[in-house]
């Protein structure tokens, strides 16, 4: 049931207005990196996996073919994906209205109102573009240098150091793209909100016409 509390609405609302700065919400996105309770398993799962690919990415003869390959190939799925995160903003958007917009400002917790759609929006696709930019440089690098390119002389440093290179920005992109999963869950929620409050508008409408009939 939609709950109206105009006092809690307002106060969010002026929430609304306060000021973020890019870096500031840049750092704040980087809380998809934590464990919670209800991720734990899933993400120890993804953690093994990539860890599994980076460790037999680096040991291989053409780590810089490979690595430049699979960033490629990342890029073009995290580009799609911001195209449909930005569609689904917009659509959210489109099905706001009077009464669902005082509903979503007045919940208790605001992960789960307005202002938490807005947030891991904007941090969703700050995120996802910092993500883009680095395998952009990634690649661009990947281009530059000689494929046999080696840092160290030590054949195990260099393993090691690109091994785990290859983890970070596997395990980046990937909770990336995972963390739609939660926005696309959020427009959800806000489709059934306003398939809600269009049935008690039209109700309403109907107590009315009949009253004055």
């Amino acid at each position: 049931m939609i709950t109206i509390n105009l006092d809690k609405a307002e106060k969010n609302a002026e929430k609304l207005a306060e000021k973020k700065s890019s870096i500031k919400v840049l750092f704040s996105s980087l809380k998809i990196f934590l464990f919670k309770k209800n991720n734990v398993v899933r993400k120890i799962l993804f953690i093994s996996l990539e860890g599994f690919f980076a460790v037999h990415i680096a040991t291989q003869y053409e780590t810089v073919i490979c690595t430049r390959e699979i960033l490629g190939v990342i890029m073009t799925i995290v580009i799609a994906l911001l195209a449909v995160v930005f569609t689904g903003y917009a659509l959210f958007q489109a099905l706001m209205n009077d009464k669902l917009l005082v509903a979503l400002l007045s919940v208790e917790k605001e992960e789960n109102g307005l202002i938490g759609t807005n947030d891991s929006f904007v941090e969703l696709m700050i995120f996802q573009m910092t993500c883009v930019v680095i395998d952009l440089f990634v690649i661009i690098f990947t281009h530059v240098i000689p494929s046999d390119w080696c840092m160290f002389v030590s054949n195990k440093l260099n393993i090691g150091i690109s091994g785990f290179l290859v983890f970070l920005l596997l395990h980046s992109n990937i909770e990336g793209i995972w963390e739609v999963t939660s926005f696309i869950f959020n427009i959800f929620q806000i489709f059934n909100l306003h398939a809600y409050s269009r049935i008690k508008e039209i109700v309403e409408n109907n107590k009315t016409t009949e009253t004055k009939e």
